[in-house]
């Protein structure tokens, strides 16, 4: 009988923990830290809002072709039917390229993701795109001040229901 409780209890932690590990995303709510600079960018769905966590700016999500948002300071959609090695397409006026597939970790696991660029007038930015895992990485290529934003779950916007 204990044997059978033991086997609950540790059943039980192992959920709390794979809850724990996975952060806030159960909430729609995605934190990316910035290492470089210590900051950190969040994407809340239940709010629409992005924010930096001084400043705060209204998103919309998007179409429902795409896993994408929207805000004054932050873009991404990709197509739900998926990417590969040779995509490009086009949403809400942004142009979208990828440009390889990396093999990165997340918490410790190799994780197969696409790396997108995206021009914006005369800014380039990047973003690492897994099909299970989602928008685990992004930044901008800037010779002024690069940014490298890391998701800080195990599954970032846009994950599959697999993650």
């Amino acid at each position: 009988m204990i044997t059978i409780f033991r086997k609950i209890a540790l059943g039980v932690l192992s959920i709390a923990t794979a809850f724990s590990l996975s952060g806030c995303e159960e909430s729609g709510e995605f934190v990316y830290k910035d290492y470089l600079e210590n900051s950190r960018l969040i994407v809340n769905l239940p709010k629409g809002e992005v924010s930096d966590g001084h400043l705060v700016w209204k998103m919309k999500t998007c179409e429902p072709s795409f896993y994408c948002f929207a805000s004054p300071v932050l873009e991404f959609g990709v197509p739900r039917t998926g990417v590969s090695s040779t995509s490009a397409w086009t949403f809400n006026k942004l142009e979208y390229k990828v440009a390889g597939v990396r093999n990165v970790a997340v918490l410790g696991k190799s994780v197969e993701a696409y790396l997108i660029h995206q021009t914006v007038a005369t800014s380039r930015y990047w973003f690492l795109y897994s099909e299970k895992k989602g928008l685990i990485g992004m930044g901008a290529f800037s010779a002024e001040k690069p940014s490298f934003y890391w998701i800080s779950g195990a599954c970032g916007f846009g994950a599959s229901e697999r993650c």
